[in-house]
């Protein structure tokens, strides 16, 4: 419960803070995705021997805000895009699709 706090607690100050601080262009989503894959393999092979708590929240924590500031940008840049509308009703779906299958694996991950 409270690393799906902190992950949120990342996502918001990513939301709120990633465009005026940070700007579109010092950053790419492609960039971002490449730091999640490098986030993901150092999840399972270093942190998950460790049992620290601290360390574990302030990981989800940073995931939290680097996948809020791949939302933001990608949408960002899809609302600047010329044909924006189609753009954005299939990123709704992917993003609703992936939120989905999270669900799902991480049920049968509990189970």
């Amino acid at each position: 419960m409270a690393g799906q706090t902190a992950y949120q607690a990342g996502v918001f100050m990513a939301r709120s803070l990633c465009l005026p601080l940070l700007g579109e262009k010092l950053v790419t989503p492609w960039q971002l995705a490449m730091v999640q894959v490098f986030n993901l393999i150092l999840a399972y092979f270093a942190i998950r021997p460790f049992t620290a708590y601290h360390y574990l929240l302030a990981f989800m924590w940073f995931e939290g805000i680097v996948g809020g500031m791949g939302y933001v940008l990608t949408y960002t840049r899809a609302r600047k895009a010329p044909d924006s509308e189609w753009i954005m009703s299939r990123l709704s779906l992917a993003d609703t699709m992936g939120i989905l299958t999270a669900g799902i694996v991480s049920s049968v991950l509990v189970l």
